[in-house]
């Protein structure tokens, strides 16, 4: 050892190359343990994708709309599913004529042969006759009711579409009736020596239902389906419209996946996430109570606020 004018000790010249690979080997036993420390067990793979963050739940309008249409007092709802409620008061009819004609004929011939010496002649008589008959049924026959234009058979698809939609604004608390048994019950009731179907149905809202609520759906490109939907909600008792909503039926979208690093054959490449599959009948229903009852509950939320 040797001291220094400062009074600091350092070590001398010679133990400098015994100095440098104590400290060479104590660098190379600390690597080991510095490289297992940069990968631990249970550690993400650089190369697998990181998961996306936990997205949050669609929103629920059930609750709000639930309370606005308790407050309303539960008013029963009449669904007119692809049908328009026209302004007609009476159901048209036409006169329909059916002509039914019929013919029978008869026909006699007789046949006389005369001879002489050399000549023969053959003489023959007819007699033909005919009968006709027309048969002339007059009658007036509704020309049809009131649905959609283009109503058609429903596919199964709108079916499902439809039940998706009921079954969500029932989560809500909406009592629906059925147009077909009010139309029947009353017209057994109150029409039993005939009635026109107009008159009848009116009498079966007034009688069975608080709201009537006309779906429609309307030709559009831009909707997943299709088609949008235009929907009206009218009170029964003053006519007057609660809701109007033309809505695309658009669902919650789900949440964005990110993409990802894989193995290729030329290495690594990122590889974007596939896009989501088109909505079904049953998140289309959904998403159409979920826009009609936003705009539905806000009005019977602020009927129910106002002074009476």
């Amino acid at each position: 050892m040797k001291a220094v004018p400062n009074g600091k000790v350092c070590a001398a010249p010679a133990l400098w190359p015994t100095l440098w690979i104590m400290m060479t080997m104590a660098v190379a036993v600390a690597l080991p343990a510095t490289a297992t420390a940069q990968y631990r067990d249970g550690d993400t793979p650089v190369v697998t994708p990181v998961s996306a963050p936990a997205a949050e739940p669609p929103f629920d309008p059930v609750p709000a709309f639930s309370q606005a249409y308790r407050l309303a007092g539960h008013p029963v709802v009449m669904l007119l599913w692809n049908r328009s409620l026209s302004d007609q008061t009476q159901a048209q009819t036409e006169q329909r004529k059916t002509i039914t004609d019929s013919a029978r004929g008869s026909r006699q011939a007789s046949t006389k042969t005369t001879s002489d010496r050399a000549d023969s002649a053959t003489l023959t008589d007819e007699d033909a006759s005919a009968q006709r008959k027309r048969t002339i049924v007059t009658g007036n026959y509704e020309s049809g009711d009131n649905a959609a234009p283009n109503a058609g058979p429903q596919s199964a698809s709108a079916l499902m579409l439809q039940r998706a939609f009921m079954a969500e604004l029932q989560r809500g608390g909406v009592r629906f009736v059925d147009r077909t048994m009010a139309v029947r019950t009353t017209a057994a009731t109150a029409h039993r020596a005939g009635g026109d179907r107009q008159l009848i149905e009116a009498d079966a809202m007034l009688k069975h239902a608080q709201l009537v609520m006309e779906v429609l759906p309307v030709a559009d490109k831009r909707a997943p389906a299709g088609h949008a939907f235009d929907v009206r909600t009218r009170r029964v008792a003053d006519g007057r419209e609660l809701a109007a909503v033309y809505t695309h039926a658009m669902p919650s979208a789900p949440p964005q996946r990110p993409g990802g690093w894989v193995a290729g054959k030329d290495g690594y490449e990122f590889r974007h996430p596939l896009a989501p599959p088109p909505p079904n009948a049953v998140e289309l229903g959904q998403a159409l109570a979920r826009d009609v009852m936003l705009a539905l509950g806000g009005r019977l939320h602020a009927e129910s606020r106002a002074p009476k």
